[in-house]
């Protein structure tokens, strides 16, 4: 059945039979994607920087590492860490710009806030 037009070149070969390695940062990327979705946002942007540069390494690598699927998971956690971040910074700046106007939960009017942002600046 090889003679059937396939070359021995072009046999698949197994990530073992090809002496595929895992990648030492794998598991560090991963962690730290995990742990800017549970604990600490700020871990968000590292995780997703890491994840960047480690998937460029693996895929210009010449050997086939073993876990790019572990290193791709722990980026798109840290993206998801940044957004959660992100979001996170916008409501503080809001509660603080509630806050800061004076107005407090009884008496809170969008158009005064808004008023009093703009006489700010």
């Amino acid at each position: 059945m090889a003679s059937e037009g396939r070359s021995d070149t072009s046999r698949r070969f197994s990530p073992v039979e090809a002496g595929a390695t895992s990648h030492p940062h794998g598991v560090a990327i991963l962690v730290l994607g995990i742990l800017s979705v549970i604990v600490l946002p700020l871990l968000g942007p590292v995780a997703w920087a890491l994840g960047r540069s480690v998937l460029r390494e693996i895929d210009a690598a010449p050997v086939p590492h073993t876990n790019r699927s572990m290193v791709q998971a722990g980026m798109i956690l840290g993206i998801v860490g940044t957004v959660m971040l992100i979001v996170g910074l916008v409501l503080f700046a809001l509660v603080v710009i509630w806050v800061m106007t004076g107005d407090g939960i009884k008496h809170y009017d969008v158009e005064s806030l808004a008023v009093g942002i703009a006489l700010r600046r």
